[in-house]
């Protein structure tokens, strides 16, 4: 994590005189928004994004927070001030965020950890999180991150607005947000911010309905504290009330999880999609607003047929319901499951009507037998009339909505979604095939996601190998059927080619990272005796930069490549003023002579460098990757050592799924025939 330096008002003062002009800037102020207080506040809806001329000049503009320089300030919410800054290695503009002071020293040091987390998260549309650390501004520690800069961006509404974006687009955008969501959710992260203001849409990079990219991805969590999940010392809220769940709303400290989430999805779907909320809640206080949603029915979700076709505002009207139910435990089960929908019914497929999905077959089931039974047992009472017939489709039908992967990567997960309910669906039912030969899926799991739905987990290891795949639902004999009997009458295809791909997982666990040492001066391996069990590479000599250059051979001309390989550096400038002249960095080379400098912590820039780098533009076209780290440390840890500078930081044997702290991965070009 990256930390600034305390710095004074005076120093502060001496800093910004003699600036010729001041950039324009959002208005600044120093007490918490309406927004956060219980009020609507509409600057804080849209995240501030005005720039009006400030009053008086921003003290914050032009301070060093090690090599970022603030240039702007962009926008302004209910949690802190966002400004424009300019890195200096790597060369960018960058977004930092300043979040409101008075949080408790729990709140800090568990926001301090948990960043750490986040950036671990790489999603387009999720806003990287490239370090965080605190500044000292009078008596507060005041933590900020640094996160990815996204130019010539608005908010999600404004932006569609703006274009006259059609109901299509807008649920397009809606699913990007939706995939970006369930993202942050698999790797054990809720937002618990969900809102427009906090959806930023560009139109690079995201094709005619743009890219849209949420923003302050789990900060609100990260500021809460153990015992204190919703509301903070001073009483705050966490949150946006307009967007917030009924079980948000009541001060509840548990059951706050991805189905919250899913609720505010909601709610934007709403807005999106209708230009109105479900709820009216306009000028009313913190308890009315929270009896309303705890209370009311929502309206529905209703779209002018002129603007949609009736299988999509249908759709949509069912989706909205799901997300907004009362109760957790009737929603959509996560972000990924309401993606399922949104996905199927972009694809032409109608969503099914549904609270509890699992409760709703099992009533379905029932309802037919008693009715088959009451049928069987019941004679006519008048031969003019026939019997009643159910009218069905002559055969299931289905496809496949969705694959998970990025396009260098192992397949790891695909939805089926089908026209009917299924019962039952087992790997039995399914073929892989690779170059036309069979490959086993019996380590993979069937997941039953919505009555129509199934997830297929766990493909990774069945389609590592280079070559041409084909995933078949099959019909015939082995074809699944839904509860009436009917079966596919044509199997169910998708198909995609592998590249070239291989990927090395390095930790000190065992002796492999030495296969790929070229030279190691001046660092020795060490585990922690006094400050805790772990183990480490560390410097030797105070003073002495410790060099260690690794090596890794690639059996492809690399097209595209990903390094995780976390240092650690405990200098000034950070929570504690360790070492002053503690420094790390990690350089990358295609081919041992002409190094990339990657990420540089020292004074004032320290903590942990924790995101995963693309460093394809490094090592393109070449079939080598060298990886070199320096480390100077100058102080001693009592019984330990020097061990402010670390890499390969390895947890002790009780933690095993932390084991593989560097992670560098390498994949060819795609061959032109990808499906």
């Amino acid at each position: 994590m990256s930390n600034a330096k305390h710095t004074s008002p005076d120093i502060v003062a001496a800093q910004t005189a003699g600036r010729h002009a001041t950039p324009p800037a959002a208005e600044v102020s120093t007490e918490p928004t309406a927004d956060t207080l219980g009020g609507l506040s509409e600057r804080s809806l849209t995240f501030g994004l005005s720039h009006a001329q400030a009053a008086q000049p921003d003290p914050l503009l032009g301070v060093l927070l090690g090599d970022i320089q603030i240039e702007q300030l962009i926008a302004e919410g209910g949690m802190g001030r966002v400004y424009l800054g300019r890195q200096q290695k790597p060369s960018r503009a960058v977004a930092v965020k300043f979040m409101r002071h008075g949080r408790s020293t729990t709140a800090l040091e568990r926001f301090h950890q948990e960043s750490e987390v986040l950036g671990r998260l790489s999603h387009p549309g999720i806003a990287r999180v490239f370090s965080a650390g605190s500044v000292r501004i009078g008596l507060d520690d005041v933590p900020y991150s640094v996160m990815e800069y996204i130019p010539d961006a608005a908010p999600l509404v404004g932006f569609c607005d703006a274009r006259h974006s059609s109901i299509e687009s807008r649920v397009r955008l809606f699913l990007q947000i939706c995939d970006a969501v369930a993202y942050g959710h698999s790797h054990g992260v809720v937002h618990r911010d969900l809102k427009p203001g906090n959806i930023l849409v560009t139109s690079e990079g995201g094709g005619p309905d743009g890219r849209a990219c949420v923003i302050d991805f789990g900060i609100a969590k990260l500021l809460a504290t153990e015992t204190d999940e919703q509301v903070t010392s001073t009483g705050e809220f966490l949150g946006t009330r307009r967007y917030m769940s009924p079980e948000q709303l009541s001060g509840s400290r548990v059951g706050i999880d991805a189905r919250t989430d899913v609720y505010a999805l909601g709610v934007i779907l709403h807005e999106l999609t209708t230009g109105r909320l479900p709820y009216d809640v306009e000028g009313c206080t913190i308890a009315e607003t929270a009896r309303i949603v705890g209370n009311v029915r929502p309206r529905s979700l209703s779209i002018s047929a002129a603007a949609a076709s009736p299988l999509l505002r249908q759709g949509l009207q069912r989706i909205a319901a799901c997300c907004l139910q009362k109760s957790p435990d009737l929603r959509y089960r996560s972000a990924a499951e309401l993606a399922d929908d949104v996905r199927g019914l972009l694809a032409g497929v109608a969503v099914p009507q549904r609270h509890n999905t699992s409760q709703r077959l099992g009533i379905a089931v029932l309802a037919a037998s008693f009715c088959i039974a009451l049928a069987a047992s019941l004679p006519w009472l008048s031969g003019s009339h026939p019997p009643p017939t159910v009218t069905a489709a002559a055969s299931l039908r289905g496809g496949f909505v969705a694959i998970q992967s990025p396009r260098t990567s192992p397949v790891a997960w695909t939805s089926i979604q089908f026209s009917e309910p299924v019962e039952s669906l087992d790997i039995t039912s399914l073929s892989l095939t690779r170059d036309g030969r069979e490959v086993d899926l019996s380590g993979c799991e069937l997941i039953h996601t919505s009555p129509e739905s199934w997830r297929l987990d766990g493909l990774t290891a069945c389609n590592e190998q280079e070559g041409h795949y084909v995933l078949t639902v099959l019909a015939g004999e082995r074809s699944p059927a839904d509860i009436a009997g009917h079966t596919l009458s044509q199997p169910l295809r998708t198909a995609w080619t592998m590249p070239p791909y291989k990927v090395w997982k390095l930790s000190l666990a065992d002796d492999r990272w030495r296969e790929h040492v070229v030279s190691m001066e001046g660092l020795e391996a060490y585990t922690e005796q006094s400050a805790g069990k772990d183990s480490f590479l560390r410097p030797i000599e105070p003073n002495v930069a410790g060099t260690l250059i690794l090596r890794f051979e690639s059996p492809f001309a690399i097209d595209s490549a990903r390094l995780f390989g976390p240092t650690h550096v405990w200098t000034t400038g950070d929570p504690f003023p360790y070492d002053p002249g503690a420094r790390a960095s990690v350089d990358i080379s295609s081919d041992g002579s002409v190094w990339t400098t990657i990420d540089q912590r020292e004074a004032g820039n320290g903590g942990s460098f924790f995101a995963e780098t693309d460093i394809s533009a490094i090592v393109a076209g070449s079939r080598e990757v060298w990886v070199r780290v320096r480390l100077t440390a100058t102080i001693e840890w009592p019984g330990d050592g020097l061990i402010y500078a670390q890499f390969l930081r390895t947890h002790d044997a009780a933690h095993p799924d932390k084991a593989s702290p560097f992670t560098l991965q390498v994949a060819a070009a795609q061959p032109s025939d990808d499906a």
